[in-house]
């Protein structure tokens, strides 16, 4: 049923951006996961976000960069964690992340 792939997916997907809000977090990197959540998970363009919190294009695009590797950690622990074999997490993982791009 698609409905509950979905609803599945959604709540990996914020299981996933709860999990790498707290490790960027703990890590003194929250500056990493306000320029993640504005422009990856809020879809805000980079350069309002950069321009907001004072960064350079670099250093907004390291950030990025910083927290999509926390977040797709993250994806591939919650995955599993809900029993996806490991053969199969990378496989899952692009499958779910790519719900980024239609959601609502």
């Amino acid at each position: 049923d698609r409905a509950f792939d979905r609803a599945w997916a959604e709540g990996i997907l914020e299981r996933a951006a709860n999990a790498t809000q707290r490790s960027l977090t703990e890590r003194g990197r929250d500056d990493a996961w306000q320029v993640f959540q504005r422009h990856v998970i809020d879809g805000e363009r980079l350069v309002q976000v950069r321009t907001d919190l004072g960064l350079s294009e670099g250093e907004a695009k390291a950030r990025v960069q910083l927290a999509t590797r926390h977040f797709r950690d993250a994806v591939a622990e919650e995955l599993l964690s809900e029993g996806v074999p490991a053969s199969q997490v990378a496989i899952e993982s692009e499958s779910i992340v790519s719900v980024f791009g239609h959601r609502a």
